[in-house]
């Protein structure tokens, strides 16, 4: 079994132009000088309408530093240890996440 960690960090939005993309905020800094930035992760139609039936894995990630990006049903998703893993496998789990979470 793997050690694969799965996290989901928030909902597709379309933006201002009518394009979609995602935003995934995240705070920097320590005391005063701690603020918190959006990192604009790309994502084409072609992905989103994917997404809405299997995980996508989104392509490409300007953000190494987030891991491994995913969509399904309009939701965005982090997947950390899964380098061992065939794209079907982490499929699996990402489906698995995400039922478990709807039976909870």
């Amino acid at each position: 079994m793997s050690d694969i960690k799965i996290k989901e960090i928030g909902t597709i939005e379309k933006d201002e132009k009518g394009g979609c993309g995602f935003g995934y905020k995240i705070t920097i800094g320590k005391g005063p000088s701690m603020r918190t930035v959006t990192l604009d992760i790309p994502i084409d139609q072609d992905q989103v309408d994917k997404g809405k039936l299997v995980p996508t894995r989104i392509e490409p990630n300007e953000f190494p530093q987030l891991g491994d990006c995913w969509v399904y049903n309009n939701k965005v998703f982090i997947v950390e240890n899964s380098i061992n893993l065939s794209n079907e496998e982490i499929i699996l789990y990402i489906k698995h996440f995400v039922l478990k979470k709807r039976l909870n």
